[in-house]
């Protein structure tokens, strides 16, 4: 199998449809979804989308954001607490640029794949490396 590409898609309109339905699983969190979410300008959000080729077939299709997560969000509730006190006057304390992959507004990260690749190791490792490019490129700790 030939070696991946990758590509990022600054918006989803320059995905076109037909490749994103071909390689998407039938659910609702299709396209239509991510366009939506995309357009809708959601404050503190940066969605983008990450293709893995071959040659120029599209293999692997990864929606992504990037947003500033505060880890007080995976604290119970006392050291929440805690920590935003010292937030108030640290507001950087503890928050770090992130990238996610998947969206801010469902339960699963869906990545699709196409099924000639879904059980090639190679596409795993192509696109571990792919988003941990990306994420040096964004300043993405997490």
């Amino acid at each position: 199998m030939a070696d991946l590409q990758h590509r990022c898609f600054a918006s989803i309109r320059e995905i076109p449809r037909q490749q994103w339905d071909a390689l998407w699983p039938p659910l609702a969190e299709g396209y239509d979804l991510y366009l939506s979410q995309e357009e809708a300008g959601i404050a503190g959000f940066d969605f983008f989308y990450l293709g893995l080729y071959a040659d120029e077939q599209l293999v692997v299709l990864a929606p992504l954001f990037a947003a500033r997560f505060n880890m007080g969000l995976a604290m119970d509730d006392t050291w929440r607490q805690r920590l935003g006190r010292l937030q108030q006057r640290l507001p950087w304390l503890l928050v770090f640029n992130t990238l996610f992959c998947g969206s801010p507004t469902s339960e699963k990260g869906v990545v699709a794949i196409h099924p000639d690749w879904r059980r090639q190791p190679a596409t795993f490792r192509a696109l571990d490396l792919a988003l941990r490019r990306v994420a040096r490129e964004r300043g993405a700790w997490m």
